[in-house]
């Protein structure tokens, strides 16, 4: 299968969830399957998360399955205070929200780099490894409940289930 790369203007990280979007929207022929590592705090207008969602939803109606990364290091906090925040594209109803991974600290392109000497290499094939403190990872997966968008009927008995323990 072919790899498609989407490359967004780093001038406008801000509102990187609409350009990225709205240059999917733009192209004729798009990638059937959309992974994105890539996330932000969903502490933006009601009003943007609603035309995040929008344009999200214009994906699914295309036929596109979008997933998202649901978070670096936990949950997003953010302020002073460290307020508990879900992500902005993870959360979107219209998506569908994986933990990280990472490639193994013992494949290439990583063992032959020289930050990684000492590192054994007797596999070098690049392969993923889900991302844990206990093995060795940089990032951690997390994600939140969004304060923002209501949880979806299909969750409601897994989720209070979870409160409940």
């Amino acid at each position: 299968s072919t790899t498609t790369w989407l490359g967004i203007d780093t001038r406008i990280l801000d509102n990187f969830a609409l350009a990225f979007l709205t240059t999917l929207h733009s192209l004729a022929s798009p990638p059937l399957v959309l992974s994105v590592s890539w996330g932000s705090s969903e502490q933006y207008s009601v009003g943007y998360l609603r035309r995040v969602d929008y344009e999200m939803a214009k994906t699914a109606i295309r036929g596109l399955t979008v997933i998202i990364a649901s978070g670096d290091d936990g949950n997003n906090a953010v302020g002073q205070d460290c307020s508990l925040s879900g992500d902005l594209l993870a959360s979107s109803p219209w998506v569908t929200s994986v933990g990280a991974s990472e490639l193994a600290a013992d494949s290439e392109p990583y063992c032959q780099q020289a930050d990684y000497a000492g590192f054994p290499c007797d596999d070098r094939r690049p392969r993923p490894v889900v991302c844990s403190t206990t093995g060795g990872a940089a990032i951690t997966s997390g994600g939140y409940f969004s304060m923002y968008r209501a949880r979806p009927w299909y969750q409601k008995k897994a989720v209070e289930a979870y409160m409940d323990a």
